[in-house]
């Protein structure tokens, strides 16, 4: 897709470059021809130099970010994405280079982790940095022997696009394990909460942060509801499941 002003920030500010920095465009525009030419030595030599002008800039920073990674410059990478999340605390590509780099360096669990940050921080679309850093975590996870939570992922991805190849892979890689009990290959649903609860809310919210792939601000809600209404065995089973997930 051609860079102007209204193509979306490849930065992950979720807004266009026309209201972000639209200073940038013919530069980005360059960036660009050289990512698709596989000029990454060039690129990021460019990408440093504006760098040193505005250092502060998402859409430098993941670019830079993305360079060393598809170089395979691991050390490096971790440097360039700590920058990055310095100065964009909240930024799901940001986070999503982090999950990326942590599957690589610390295991599914810890990359897991700054997946649902990534998540979160996306609000109300998956940037496409976030979609890749979910398969990716997915796979190590899978590799580790971390079966429900590989599964659980790959199923959010294809909940969310159900021709997605990668993810659809994994999942029939998954179910054709063996050594797997059956139970664990069974899709996990949430619970319905009954419909006369006065706390049906508090519940439907938590419910909503599941299925929204918020993992860990569902296990929060699910677990003040286990103090408020530890009799309730919907509850229970939602937060086992999540955890399971996790």
């Amino acid at each position: 897709m051609p860079v102007d002003h209204y193509t979306p920030c490849p930065g992950g500010c979720n807004k266009k470059i026309k209201f972000c920095c639209s200073d940038l465009v013919g530069e980005l525009e360059k960036i660009d021809r050289m990512l698709e030419g596989q000029q990454f030595a060039a690129c990021r030599q460019h990408v440093e130099t504006l760098l040193k002008k505005t250092p502060d800039r998402a859409c430098l920073l993941a670019t830079r970010v993305l360079l060393l990674r598809v170089s395979g410059q691991l050390e490096e990478s971790s440097g360039a994405v700590a920058d990055f999340i310095e100065h964009h605390p909240s930024n799901p590509v940001a986070l999503a280079e982090a999950a990326m780099l942590a599957a690589a360096q610390a295991g599914g669990p810890t990359a897991l982790k700054l997946l649902q940050q990534a998540i979160v921080a996306s609000e109300s679309s998956i940037h496409g940095r976030v979609w890749n850093a979910m398969n990716a975590v997915a796979r190590v996870l899978a590799g580790e022997g971390n079966f429900l939570a590989a599964r659980a992922v790959a199923l959010m991805q294809v909940s969310i696009q159900r021709d997605d190849r990668r993810s659809l892979e994994l999942l029939m890689e998954l179910n054709s394990m063996s050594g797997i009990p059956l139970v664990m290959k069974t899709d996990s649903r949430m619970e319905s909460c009954p419909q006369d609860a006065s706390w049906k809310s508090d519940f439907d919210a938590a419910v909503l942060s599941a299925n929204s792939g918020r993992w860990t601000e569902a296990v929060e809600r699910f677990a003040a509801l286990t103090e408020t209404e530890p009799q309730a065995p919907s509850v229970w089973r939602n937060l086992a499941t999540i955890r399971g997930w996790m």
